[in-house]
């Protein structure tokens, strides 16, 4: 699926229980083949709202990095830093620990960071933790994300947006990220929850005349075709993993489903199953990017004195009624472009 990346300079040598795979390819189609060769990045910045009420609450970002020139100053007030004396660590790929500039050639961190907040609507913004996990190609390892966990975890991050994950086909389970997941859950007060993407079909997401048609059999996640971090879902009610839908009962044809395996739906009512960035006219299209959309979503409510993220999503979340595509049908609808950043 890709290569893995070298361990941060100093530190030990990757985590290998027997089996697992060592690399944590992201799951949209932008990494595959030749199809965003010739997408061409706009000038175009994005202009928050007023940061001056930003909320406490944290989200942070395990991704590519993100690259602040891409909206107007006022970005700079909302990424979050490390209290006094804190360690300041937010690239977990070797080289200069504090650099989180995202050097993926369309921005995909990025990205998820405005769907985020653009999903956030009229609420205040959250705090960003960015931390750059995935290297210029969007692969990384499972050393890098459970290094990224662990700092999220250590400075009390609310909730984790992961547009990542590998495929396993053995059932081998990831042993280390594993723990890092399940250290969520029981870090005090409050669990921190982990938005993860379901994952697409790989190879070129070509034509994408067919993104909003319904997927095959072939996308199904099942015991014998898992993806991680988002199947972890399965025993960890604190991991959400979502996928895009074209409609309350169809999945997007790149992309996974399960009824098992997938916690939420995210239905684009502008998009269908591609999502609009300013900076970006071509689009992007993948689990990627309904999960910030998901986040985003929660995290609103989360900010506004909602106590608890699945309090948040029970309130925006419907159903169904036979939907194969998610847990029992489960799904939100995202307003879509432009609401306004």
């Amino acid at each position: 699926m890709g290569q893995s990346v070298s361990p941060p300079a100093g530190g030990p040598p990757p985590p290998a229980p027997s089996g697992d795979i060592l690399y944590v390819n992201l799951n949209n189609p932008l990494d595959q083949g030749d199809e965003y060769r010739n997408y061409k990045l706009e000038s175009v910045k994005i202009k928050l709202r007023s940061v001056n009420n930003a909320s406490s609450k944290v989200l942070a970002i395990i991704d590519t990095g993100i690259d602040t020139t891409r909206f107007n100053s006022d970005m700079r007030k909302l990424i979050w830093q490390p209290p006094a004396g804190g360690l300041k660590l937010f690239n977990f790929l070797g080289g200069n620990p504090i650099d989180f500039k995202d050097d993926h050639p369309v921005k995909h961190g990025t990205a998820v960071v405005a769907l985020a907040l653009n999903a956030i609507s009229d609420g205040a913004y959250p705090r960003l933790m960015i931390l750059k996990a995935l290297d210029k190609n969007k692969k990384g390892s499972t050393f890098t994300v459970s290094c990224a966990l662990s700092y999220a975890i250590q400075n009390k991050a609310d909730v984790i947006n992961a547009s990542l994950g590998y495929y396993e086909t053995q059932r081998n389970i990831d042993l280390i990220l594993k723990e890092y997941l399940l250290k969520c859950d029981t870090v005090k007060p409050n669990r921190i929850y982990v938005f993860a993407a379901a994952g697409n079909l790989s190879g070129p997401h070509i034509p994408s005349s067919a993104y909003c048609s319904h997927p095959g059999i072939g996308n199904e996640l099942n015991p014998n075709r898992l993806f991680y971090p988002a199947c972890f879902s399965d025993g960890m009610n604190h991991v959400i993993s979502v996928t895009g839908l074209s409609d309350p009962q169809t999945g997007c044809f790149f992309q996974n489903y399960s009824k098992q395996f997938v916690t939420l739906g995210v239905l684009n009512q502008t998009g269908c199953c591609k999502f609009y960035v300013p900076f970006l006219a071509a689009g992007y299209e993948g689990s990627s990017f309904a999960t910030p959309v998901a986040t985003g979503m929660a995290m609103r409510l989360l900010i506004s004195g909602t106590p608890d993220i699945l309090d948040c999503i029970n309130a925006i979340q419907q159903t169904a009624p036979g939907n194969p595509v998610t847990k029992n049908g489960h799904y939100i609808i995202y307003p879509g472009n432009p609401i306004g950043f």
